[in-house]
This record gives C-alpha cells, sequence and structure tokens, in this order.
C-alpha cells in the first residue's frame, strides 16, 4: 500500500518523524478549516482535540506547523495561499497558550521561522512577514523565567537576532527588549 499522502500539509523529504507523526493532525485540520472558511478555531474538532493535550503535544504541532509553513514559502508546486493562512493561524494560537519544548526544539523552531526553506524566497520576503517573532519570543521568554536558557546554540542565534536586527520600528525594538530578557541582564545594548 502506497503511504499516504498529505496535499494540503507536504513535508520536506528530510522531515523528521516528530514532524511527521503531526501530519496527519494537520491535514485534517486543514481540511476542516479550509471547508469552513472564516470560521473560528475553537469551532473545528482537531484543534479542540489538540488543544485538549498536553503542553508537550502542542509544542510538537508548533514545531510540524512550522515546518509546513516553511518548507511550503515560495514553492508554487505546493504552495497554498488558504492553507497557508490557516496554518498561521494555528501557529499564532498554539503560542498564545502553553507549549512544552526543549531548548533544542527552540533552536529548531527559531531557524525555521528565522529564514524560508526556498532560497529563492529568503530574498522576496524576511521569515518575520510569514512568522510572528513577536510571539515565539514571548513564548520562550516565559519558558526562560521557569529555566534560564542554557543550550549554547539557541543563545548564540538569540545572539546573533540581537545583532542583525535594527531599532527602525516599534516592533524591532520589542523583539530587542525581549531577546535580552530572555538572554539575561548582562546582555550587550544592540549596537544599533
Amino acid at each position: 500500500m502506497p503511504p499516504p499522502t498529505y496535499p494540503h500539509a507536504p513535508l520536506p523529504a528530510d522531515a523528521n518523524a516528530e514532524d511527521q507523526a503531526m501530519q496527519p493532525v494537520l491535514e485534517q485540520l486543514l481540511l476542516e478549516m479550509l471547508a469552513n472558511r472564516g470560521g473560528k478555531l475553537t469551532t473545528f474538532p482537531t484543534y479542540v482535540a489538540a488543544r485538549a493535550q498536553d503542553a508537550a503535544y502542542q509544542g510538537r504541532l508548533l514545531l510540524a506547523t512550522a515546518a509546513v509553513m516553511n518548507a511550503n514559502m515560495g514553492d508554487q508546486a505546493t504552495y497554498n495561499n488558504a492553507a497557508h493562512w490557516s496554518l498561521r493561524e494555528v501557529f499564532n494560537s498554539l503560542l498564545r497558550g502553553t507549549v512544552a519544548l526543549s531548548e533544542a526544539h527552540w533552536l529548531r523552531l527559531l531557524e525555521r521561522c528565522r529564514q524560508p526553506r526556498q532560497p529563492d524566497t529568503r530574498a522576496k520576503y524576511p521569515a518575520s512577514s510569514f512568522f510572528s517573532l513577536s510571539l515565539l519570543l514571548n513564548q520562550l521568554a516565559r519558558h526562560a523565567k521557569k529555566q534560564p536558557v542554557q543550550h549554547l546554540p539557541l543563545r548564540a542565534l538569540l545572539a546573533h537576532l540581537l545583532t542583525e536586527s535594527s531599532t527602525a520600528s516599534k516592533e524591532d525594538a520589542k523583539v530587542q527588549a525581549k531577546i535580552r530578557e530572555i538572554l539575561g541582564p548582562d546582555t550587550p545594548a544592540s549596537p544599533f
């Protein structure tokens, strides 16, 4: 029997097992959302069932949602605008709740949200136009209040994000402040 296909929630060929395990959930959720556009998330049975799960499950769903969004940005063969905006709604909603992720998972999530997988898309759109960096950093800050970030690659990525951002906009200034909050009081101010 051939493996199932997920036309609305395709993952890259190198997707890990955790993302693949969540793919049927995302596909079902997208089918429900696309059949009833404009409906509230809380009216979709798959979303309600997912939110009833523990924070670790919701964290895995968040990672898989980011993987699908990242893998299909700019890929005209797989990109579906309605599915993308539905996934973005799910992504943002999960970030407003409670998710449990290890620091290695936070790193993977930030990497997925930082740069689109498709090279031609990287030049056209900043990843921040697809993902809410503010929501993601707010959730990571909650994690950091309970347990300071120790994972060196995660700290390095956050420090890099801090140095590559500017204070040209209020949003950028908020992002910088949140990164400094996550990294701790000894974090130097941005050179910009």
